[in-house]
């Protein structure tokens, strides 16, 4: 089958201090050898994004990846039993099914029983996907997507959260990885849900703790309200904790609106975090607030990397001591525009101990 691509754009897109132009395709067909090879040369010179109402993979095919590859399906993304997809260079491919489709579907379907991608080069593959409803919670029983890749290490599998249920179900199963399937705003006033997102696992000094990854796909999650002034480990987590050998990773996320009091370890993302690293994070209009220990991004942390930060428009406030905007760690190709408030003393400025700007 031959296709012939549409007419492309280039399009500049923004997410804090990253702009990067990237090449974006529409189409509706399925993807063999031939467009294969147009994808292959554009992907020499810019990171290419591919959307589409469905995507079908039906032959074998040979890629070589100089840079990532997006292919992004509100339903889903089908490999036939026909089709075997061998990937060489440095890039990356991610699979993206379901995106922008709520709870209704979207997923990547293998119709063989075995390995359908093979990875020669140096690249990854990153399969999101919406898992089907359970009757206990939503993510209960993750699909494992490894045997269709190999090597079956070069595989990471995330499931979509849709909705503000979804973000709650996260504290059933706080070791998996996640991703935003679209914007999810709160709207029913503080303490009027289930957050902090706090994990009935029990991982470090009886505190259960979040350690997987969320890909915020570049989507907000706007206007949540937690206002627990007697409470520690406050934030839309409680607690992120990572490994040594394997950190958490929070990337491409917006938070918006978020108006978070607690007593100590107070901040947007999470009330601590040890071992994370955030890539690409927007924090714009929020409110900070606590007794002490208090960040826009985390109350306290431990051996974290910031990459592509941005505060705007944020208020942060300790109402005696430490108060910081992004708290230790260290923090590269960050800029901040926020503002600062300690009532008492102890203002850190942009760090609370251990940190460089």
């Amino acid at each position: 089958m031959s296709n012939t691509l549409p007419k492309m754009s280039y399009v500049t897109r923004s997410f804090g201090l990253l702009t990067a132009q990237e090449k974006y395709l529409g189409f509706d067909t399925s993807l063999d050898n031939n467009l294969a090879k147009q994808i292959e040369l554009l992907s020499s010179v810019t990171k290419l994004i591919i959307q589409s109402e469905h995507m079908v993979f039906n032959s074998t095919t040979s890629l070589t990846l100089h840079n990532d590859l997006v292919l992004i399906s509100k339903n889903n993304i089908t490999f036939a039993h026909s089709s075997y997809l061998t990937i060489e260079g440095n890039g990356n491919l991610y699979l993206k099914a379901g995106i922008n489709n709520g709870n209704t579907g979207g997923s990547v379907v293998f119709q063989s029983s075995s390995e359908q991608i093979k990875i020669e080069g140096d690249g990854k593959v990153y399969v999101h996907y919406n898992p089907p409803t359970q009757i206990e919670h939503k993510y209960k029983h993750g699909h494992s997507y490894t045997k269709f890749v190999a090597p079956s290490d070069r595989c990471e599998v995330y499931m979509l959260v849709n909705n503000i249920e979804d973000l709650e179900d996260i504290a059933y199963a706080p070791y998996r990885n996640y991703a935003l399937g679209n914007d999810i705003e709160f709207s029913k006033g503080c303490n009027k849900y289930n957050f902090p997102i706090t994990p009935t696992s029990k991982y470090h000094g009886g505190v259960g703790a979040f350690t997987g990854r969320l890909d915020g796909n570049g989507f907000t999650i706007k206007g949540l309200c937690i206002s627990e002034a007697q409470k520690p480990l406050v934030g839309l987590f409680n607690y992120m904790l990572g490994q040594a050998n394997r950190h958490v990773v929070v990337k491409d996320i917006q938070l918006e609106g978020f108006d978070i009091a607690g007593k100590v370890y107070a901040g947007g993302l999470a009330g601590a975090g040890k071992y994370v690293d955030i890539e690409n994070l927007l924090l714009k209009d929020c409110n900070i607030t606590g007794e002490s220990i208090v960040g826009g991004i985390f109350g306290s942390a431990t051996s974290i990397t910031v990459r592509g930060l941005e505060v705007l428009s944020s208020h942060v406030e300790s109402y005696k001591t430490n108060v910081s905007g992004l708290i230790s760690g260290t923090i590269r190709e960050s800029e901040v525009d926020s503002n600062l408030d300690c009532s008492y003393d102890n203002c850190y400025g942009f760090y609370y101990e251990h940190g460089t700007v």
